[in-house]
């Protein structure tokens, strides 16, 4: 089981099927998750449904989690990173899943050393049955990157 708290940028799809499978794999359990998402209903589904935590805040989720999954549509990737910007630190593993934003991108807009890895989970993540490729950023040494291979290779 991972000792770091999980966080989620983003609750559609993609994040419930994540959460549920880092779940269901006991990986980490329901308290060790947090998701934001600006839809008040899908905090509420998420909540009943999963038993993880919600907020429509995304700094709540930076206060609380080790590891921050992006799972945000591309098109709100660069408002999400400028308002995150001072609380996003070195401590934390940043984990993208965006599809089309690189690294770089998302590096260039964070402060300092932070460690950040793309992922691109495939559709078959929705049914627990996903091959995913990962890429480690500048600072994501596959050492440091470790609590992710954990749980593709768990899951």
């Amino acid at each position: 089981m991972l000792k770091e708290k999980i966080g989620f940028i983003g609750g559609g799809k993609m994040g419930e099927a994540l959460s549920n499978g880092i779940i269901n794999a006991k990986l980490s359990t329901p308290d060790n998750i947090m998701v934001s998402d600006v839809v008040a209903e899908r905090c509420r589904l998420l909540t009943k449904e999963h038993g993880i935590k919600t907020t429509q805040n995304n700094k709540d989720v930076t206060s609380f989690a080790d590891i921050i999954i992006l799972a945000v549509k591309p098109q709100l990737m660069n408002d999400v990173l400028v308002n995150l910007k001072n609380d996003i630190t070195h401590r934390h593993l940043v984990v993208s899943i965006a599809a089309g934003i690189p690294i770089r991108f998302i590096e260039s807009r964070l402060q300092g050393d932070v460690r950040v890895i793309r992922v691109m989970p495939n559709t078959p993540c929705l049914t627990g049955a996903s091959a995913t490729a990962f890429a480690p950023g500048k600072y994501a040494t596959c050492r440091r990157a470790v609590g992710v291979h954990h749980i593709q290779r768990r899951w």
